[in-house]
């Protein structure tokens, strides 16, 4: 007999607990999806005495798996691939994109990233004189 003591309340705990639960596993049943990205490349440290002499690629192409609504939130705009270049000296620099210089959030994985590898050219600034001679055209008097 005490077992159905406070059935109504029982009732109301086992539904409350199926809710928790329902809303909590929910996201682990959302389907896994693939998407691809457009993510700029952002060179940082590059040295001080250092420029750049030849043409970077602006961006690269990432694909990303994860739960749609994760994938959902992201953006070109709020994705990032960063490549550290404080150990670059001035000549041929290869540049590799690893996988964990993206800013991805948890439970998204990067699948693939195109190119992995880029070349470019980083040489001290040069200067150079160069003579300037004027060229008048009609009478600046007028």
């Amino acid at each position: 007999m005490k077992l159905l003591a406070h059935s109504g309340t029982k009732l109301l705990a086992l539904f409350l607990a199926f809710v928790v639960w329902f809303i909590v596993a929910a996201p682990r049943r959302e389907r896994l999806f693939e998407r691809a990205f457009a993510v700029p490349l952002a060179l940082v440290g590059v040295p001080r005495d250092l420029v750049i002499t030849t043409a970077v690629q602006d961006n690269i192409s990432v694909r990303l798996r994860g739960r749609s609504s994760a994938l959902r939130s992201l953006s070109s705009q709020n994705l990032e691939a960063t490549v550290d270049l404080g150990s670059s000296q001035p000549g041929d620099f290869i540049l590799t994109v690893r996988p964990q210089a993206l800013n991805v959030p948890p439970r998204v994985d990067v699948v693939s990233v195109d190119p992995t590898r880029g070349k470019f050219r980083p040489d001290r600034p040069r200067r150079r004189d160069v003579p300037i001679r004027a060229f008048r055209v009609g009478d600046p008097g007028s």
